[in-house]
């Protein structure tokens, strides 16, 4: 779901990188607000890898879809709060220079697409947070983050694609095509909201620390 260079014309790929040096700014602000800004980079380091590699694996869907790769925009969010846009945004410039994989003038608009899921998902998950006591509350909520994620992105997605739509080209065949890579990654969002899932469990019970939950008897 990487937006290339020489789909958007330069106002709005100019446009997208102020929006996400803004939301860089503020992130990096919040980050410097908690008690030990430092605690957090080694699991932002450990979720910045494990996004770059994720999202750079592609995989084919049947016809007359195209292929997918996973986005794990929930799973940042959930994992890294504030960390996770700064940390998608590192994944993107290591994924653009190592692989060609996205786009330099787009790389703003990528940030966006994949940076700004995040954020909202830790907004939601971080006012559910407290009631999260049991472990059918847990899946449902780790599946949504997971699965919103993906949603989120491909919304975004849409967004930038048809609404920087040359004139001049046959505007219905790119709408569909558009359409089928975002149908692409619907079980991709599935299986990622079970990955969520799965993880947000596995760490309550082992690590709780990690997100920000208290250990305490699973019912």
């Amino acid at each position: 779901m990487h937006i290339p260079d020489g789909i958007l014309p330069p106002l709005a790929w100019a446009g997208a990188y102020a929006v996400t040096g803004v939301i860089t700014a503020v992130s990096l602000r919040k980050i410097n607000q908690v008690d030990d800004p430092r605690a957090a980079v080694p699991k932002a380091a450990m979720m910045t890898a494990a996004f770059f590699v994720a999202s750079s694996i592609f995989f084919p869907m049947p016809p007359p879809m195209t292929s997918a790769h996973f986005i794990l925009s929930g799973t940042m969010g959930v994992m890294l709060g504030w960390y996770a846009f700064p940390a998608i945004l590192i994944g993107l410039i290591l994924q653009a220079i190592v692989f060609g994989h996205g786009g330099i003038t787009t790389l703003g608009a990528n940030a966006l697409v994949m940076g700004v899921p995040a954020l909202m998902v830790y907004g939601l998950f971080n006012r559910l947070r407290p009631r999260l006591t049991s472990d059918r509350s847990l899946w449902i909520s780790g599946f949504l983050a997971g699965f919103c994620g993906v949603l989120i992105a491909a919304g975004i997605f849409y967004a930038f694609v048809i609404g920087t739509l040359p004139a001049e080209i046959n505007q219905q065949a790119e709408i569909n095509a558009t359409l089928i890579l975002i149908l692409s990654h619907l079980p991709v969002g599935v299986v990622e909201g079970l990955f969520t899932a799965f993880l947000l469990n596995y760490l309550r019970r082992t690590r709780p620390d990690l997100i920000g939950m208290q250990q305490q008897p699973v019912t």
